[in-house]
């Protein structure tokens, strides 16, 4: 966005300049269950980029490498409020810890070329499946509604999140992508 000088990411509205007929369909899309990592696994194995939200708010000085975050700090580190597109996952050479591909929004010289590295833990090989999660205080911060499908003002309920950053709690991904043309 900050490189094509679109102006919602200046926080602005305004006009599409470019032709307006569709490049592309999609049938619908999937949503994982929440803090499912074989799930997220087998989306981004098999289907393709999934869009996750995550806490990013202390991805700011991110330059490189596999970043970590400790969720049982809560604060900043379980506050759910960027989207970002998991493109992949792999193992450090280097270190040998295993990450998500993260594609950010934020600029290509932004970490390491616009992507960061999320620590990835399997919560299956930890003594307590939970030592990998914690709990978002603020959902509607960056994921929850602040009304019902009436309409009507509710208090959305704090909600546990896991992986880092948060990253298993909400992945959607596309099914049925057709070029149109």
């Amino acid at each position: 966005e900050y490189q094509a000088g679109y102006s919602s990411y200046y926080g602005e509205n305004g006009d599409c300049q470019e032709p307006k007929s569709p490049v592309a369909t999609i049938d619908g899309y999937a949503v994982c269950p929440t803090n499912d990592y074989k799930c997220l696994m087998n989306a981004v194995a098999k289907v393709g980029p999934v869009g996750v939200a995550v806490a990013a708010s202390t991805w700011a000085f991110y330059e490189g490498g596999v970043f970590s975050s400790d969720l049982s700090k809560g604060g900043t580190e379980t506050d759910l409020n960027h989207a970002v597109v998991l493109v992949g996952y792999g193992v450090d050479e280097h270190t040998e810890d295993p990450y998500w591909l993260v594609r950010n929004s934020w600029r290509p010289t932004w970490g390491e070329g616009g992507y960061i590295r999320l620590k990835r833990v399997d919560p299956s090989t930890l003594d307590d499946p939970d030592d990998d999660c914690g709990v978002d205080e603020t959902p509607m911060d960056g994921m929850a509604c602040d009304t019902d499908e009436d309409g009507n003002k509710i208090e959305p309920k704090p909600v546990k999140i896991c992986g880092t950053s948060g990253v298993l709690f909400d992945a959607v991904m596309p099914v049925g992508g057709q070029r149109t043309n």
